[in-house]
């Protein structure tokens, strides 16, 4: 029974540390956004649509949103504030792709966030 004990406790360290290390490899190095990709400020409205710059965008069904540590965010768990945005529309002006921005990725010119080819 004392060796099922330390066993799980042995497991739970390992995972710990395991996550530790992902977490710690996500923030080393920045993301780099596809070409084509547009900054923007973010208002929260009714889904399908949003607001882009006071603009109402449309978005697709495949439209996905991304927060600061790259994890996918629903649509409805949007937080109502305003965001600093990364996002890329297709040629009909649709909405595929939106990263929410961090503090310092939001300071950054976005040129220098776009990964060359």
């Amino acid at each position: 029974m004392a060796c099922m004990l330390v066993l799980r406790r042995y497991c739970a360290l390992l995972l710990l540390l395991g996550l530790s290390l992902t977490v710690g490899v996500a923030h080393a190095d920045p993301r780099a956004f596809p070409a084509g990709t547009k900054r923007g400020v973010l208002t929260a409205s009714a889904y399908p649509d949003i607001v882009i710059d006071g603009k109402i965008r449309r978005t697709q069904p495949s439209t996905r949103i991304y927060d600061e540590v790259g994890l996918l965010v629903l649509p409805a768990t949007l937080p109502s504030a305003t965001l600093t945005i990364n996002y890329l529309a297709n040629d009909y002006g649709e909405i595929e792709r939106i990263w929410i921005l961090t503090t310092e990725e939001a300071r950054q010119d976005i040129s220098k966030q776009i990964k060359q080819n």
